[in-house]
């Protein structure tokens, strides 16, 4: 009985031990299909980055000619304000240069 009792325990613990050495190895398919999916992931990334910048650089030159709308917008405001009233623009040009 004694011999069973220390059999089983001798069992137990070398089933234990392997089953941590498998937890910790890598297989060959495994690092291979990492890998694969790495370069798939490569290999769609700069198409993905281009699209990404051509984006931005849009929205910038969309936002900058807004602005710059705007900016036109308001001025020509201000100078049929300043017509309607009466002002002279060019006597007013002469003194802010």
């Amino acid at each position: 009985m004694v011999k069973r009792v220390a059999d089983r325990h001798i069992e137990q613990r070398s089933l234990f031990r392997d089953e941590n050495h498998t937890a910790e190895r890598v297989t060959l398919i495994e690092l291979m299909t990492v890998v694969a999916i790495i370069g798939m992931l490569a290999s769609v990334a700069p198409h993905a980055y281009q699209s990404y910048i051509q984006t931005a650089n849009s929205s910038k030159a969309n936002a900058h000619y807004e602005q710059g709308v705007d900016f036109i917008r308001s001025e020509m405001q201000r100078l049929r304000a300043q017509i309607a009233m009466g002002v002279d623009i060019r006597a007013k040009r002469i003194q802010d240069e």
